[in-house]
């Protein structure tokens, strides 16, 4: 509902509505949903193909211990 000549609001409102206002809700996965359905109505994705990306990032919360390291592993089915 937003026209292209209009101000977007900020990216943390959504932030701030989903954990407050729609907590517990299933709105975002229904706008995710829609958005979806409209991308495959207009053909720019082929629900025929799919890719998961399960990637595992180790997070780096320590500031003072810092340890890069590459490990390969390979998905299993």
């Amino acid at each position: 509902g937003i026209d292209i000549t209009a101000e977007v609001p900020h990216f943390t409102t959504f932030g701030k509505n989903f954990e407050r206002r729609f907590k517990g809700t299933d709105l975002f996965q229904q706008i995710f949903e829609k958005i979806l359905e409209q991308c495959m109505a207009a053909g720019l994705v082929d629900p025929s193909i799919m890719f998961i990306d399960g990637t595992h990032v180790k997070a780096n919360a320590n500031n003072r211990k810092y340890h890069k390291a590459v490990i390969d592993k390979v998905a299993t089915y």
